[in-house]
């Protein structure tokens, strides 16, 4: 099982969270296609993205995507 996570901070990167889609994904492919369509919205509501990766619960591994 995988979740997708991301870094983003405001333009002026004085203020940061993290985003996180609320499903768990079966396969790594799902989870990166998902934070493929996070960024798009992150960037789009004008946020700056930072960092993003995929946590495998299994075993807690991130595969890192940057």
């Amino acid at each position: 099982m995988w979740a997708a996570i991301i870094l983003a901070c405001s333009l002026e990167l004085d203020t940061c969270k993290n985003l996180a889609n609320p499903d768990v994904y079966r396969t790594l492919d799902a989870c990166l296609d998902s934070l493929g369509e996070g960024i798009v919205a992150a960037e789009t509501n004008g946020w700056t993205v930072i960092n993003y990766t995929c946590l495998n619960w299994k075993n807690r591994d991130l595969e890192m995507s940057v």
